[in-house]
């Protein structure tokens, strides 16, 4: 449930505790309508990574599946918190930032290991009800994987720093290129138009851990990059493709970075301190709210929604919420909801999906 002291600390006049979609104003609970009540979805998942489907009809999610928490699994939801399909995971350890849909919703890319290392990259198709595996390869240990809005290709990031873009044929994975980053890469995505590639790894002695790509369609070429002293832990272009989102770990604080990019370099337009380890990170479809998720020392702060106005990056009022410890989050397609989940041992109840509106 919500706290409903993160949203003003403070009751009305009447006695009212203002809830999270309500501000204290003055005396009075004032609406807000920032972040409503969650659902929790009946079946329980340690979060690993989640991903909404391009029509937002579909919630694809991997993680532990209670009550077996050895299982590692690949699931699929409905927008009605109905489970569709789900995969045991007893032939793949999943890894990271994974699954991601195709544009056309008919296959996802899933990212892991399983004990004899053969299988770390998949492809499973979807016909809307169950899911199939159609190939498997063996590349290295992959960490995190985006599927390019082509459909056609797909890039992979491994704890060893291999940067790897594969074409995929409905049945077949084909490398084409390889390349390497310093650290290990925790996350990596394509721009909205598909040119660029932005790569966030650990930072290692004096290697820019906020690198972005330049693609042709065979070869990726370095094109900007960022030093930075803290490990970058999740990466987002902004919808327009002109700005790029970063999530930076320090420990017992961390920070959100917004850099905007100009197709040559990258300039810093805004930053915020947070007060949770940021795990995942996601901008609004409108590009004027940012989602992030993480832990903290004493556990608060799990999920945190900011408003972003080009210039500054704002913490919404009530725009906090303690679910337990969170590891991913994504924004509906229609900006309406935000999903959220985290590990499993924190509780039963621990993927989540929460209406957000506008006031």
């Amino acid at each position: 449930m919500a706290d409903p002291q993160n949203c003003g600390g403070c009751a009305d006049e009447g006695g009212q505790v203002c809830d999270l979609r309500q501000l204290c104003l003055e005396g009075s609970c004032v609406t807000n309508c920032v972040m409503l009540t969650p659902t929790s979805y009946p079946l329980s998942v340690g979060g690993l990574g989640l991903d909404w489907s391009s029509d937002g009809t579909f919630l694809a999610t991997t993680g532990d599946r209670m009550p077996n928490p050895s299982g590692q699994d690949l699931q699929v939801w409905r927008f009605d918190g109905e489970l569709l399909s789900f995969l045991d995971g007893a032939t793949l350890m999943i890894q990271g930032r994974s699954p991601a849909w195709s544009p056309d919703g008919t296959w996802l890319a899933l990212g892991g290991s399983d004990a004899a290392l053969s299988r770390n990259l998949a492809a499973y198709g979807f016909d809307g009800t169950s899911l199939s595996q159609l190939t498997s390869e063996y590349p290295s240990a992959i960490f995190s994987l985006d599927i390019h809005p082509s459909g056609v290709y797909v890039a992979t990031g491994s704890f060893s720093g291999e940067l790897r873009v594969w074409s995929f044929d409905a049945s077949t994975y084909t490398i084409v290129h390889t390349g390497y980053s310093d650290g290990k890469i925790n996350d990596l995505e394509w721009s909205p138009n598909g040119a660029y590639l932005a790569v966030g790894s650990s930072a290692e002695g004096t290697n820019d851990a906020i690198q972005i790509y330049a693609w042709n369609g065979s070869i990726l070429s370095l094109l900007a990059s960022r030093h930075v002293i803290d490990d970058v832990k999740s990466i987002a272009w902004s919808p327009d493709g002109t700005k790029l989102l970063a999530g930076l770990a320090q420990g017992t604080q961390s920070e959100l970075l917004v850099l905007g990019f100009d197709g040559v370099a990258l300039t810093t337009i805004a930053a915020a301190e947070t007060e949770s380890d940021v795990q995942d990170l996601d901008w609004s479809p409108g590009g004027d709210l940012v989602a992030a998720v993480g832990e903290n020392l004493s556990g608060d702060l799990d999920l945190m929604l900011w408003s972003f106005d080009g210039a500054i990056l704002t913490l919404e009022p009530g725009g906090s919420m303690n679910l337990g410890p969170l590891t991913c989050a994504a924004f509906h397609p229609s900006g309406n909801y935000i999903a959220t989940a985290g590990d499993f041992m924190t509780g039963a109840n621990n993927l989540f999906l929460l209406p957000v509106c506008t006031p």
